[in-house]
């Protein structure tokens, strides 16, 4: 799961309020989740306060550049994002710029969804948290229940979750999420762009990589 620890202090120029931990979800349509099979593309994606592992909220951290199963993720290294096989449809994360006509519903920031189709927009990266530390840190394995930020590489823009900004959905209350970095004054990612991985890894300390399709 991809868990934003949540926002406890709020900064004098944001409109985010105060909030708990909450998970990366699918969000698909209610007209297909009850006539499809499996969720179909494109799929769209928000922040649910559920932090107990479902369909909705379980990813496989896919390998792109012929990393062995089972080896740890690295700072730095490029990965896919994808559900998990069945009803989820093993579908990717991806983001694109914004347009004029492609954008998040309310914040109107850089959109998130879900794609079947593979390509560079599919394309994530691990970044240390502390940005003075960043360089020293790539390369180095990812840790699981570590803050990380998680950064779309085509845009160079972090993925954030914005409690301000409600989504009504047949699961009831969900929060939007989009592709933006927002910086403090010290030029570090604030906390909507802090995340979480949490893993089913064996040993409960690395990130582990799948090979697409594993």
């Amino acid at each position: 799961m991809l868990v934003n620890p949540g926002n406890e202090k709020v900064h004098l120029d944001s409109t985010d309020p105060p909030h708990g931990p909450l998970s990366l979800a699918i969000n698909p349509e209610e007209s297909k989740v009850h006539t499809c099979s499996s969720i179909e593309a494109p799929c769209g994606i928000s922040a649910i306060q559920n932090l107990e592992p479902s369909v909705r909220n379980t990813f496989v951290i896919t390998s792109v550049d012929g990393t062995a199963l089972g080896k740890p993720l690295l700072y730095g290294q490029n990965f896919a994002l994808r559900t998990t096989e069945g009803f989820a449809g093993q579908l990717y994360l991806a983001s694109d710029h914004k347009t004029f006509l492609k954008n998040a519903k309310k914040s109107r920031l850089q959109e998130i969804n879900l794609t079947n189709q593979y390509s560079y927009l599919t394309h994530w990266q691990v970044l240390y948290i502390d940005p003075q530390f960043r360089m020293e840190y790539e390369g180095y394995p990812v840790h699981a229940n570590a803050n990380i930020i998680f950064d779309h590489c085509k845009t160079n823009q972090c993925l954030a979750v914005f409690s301000n900004y409600v989504l009504w959905t047949p699961y009831g209350k969900e929060y939007e999420v989009a592709v933006h970095t927002l910086l403090d004054s010290h030029k570090a990612e604030r906390d909507v762009n802090h995340w979480l991985l949490v893993t089913g890894s064996p040993s409960g300390e690395t990130t582990i990589v799948n090979k697409p399709g594993s």
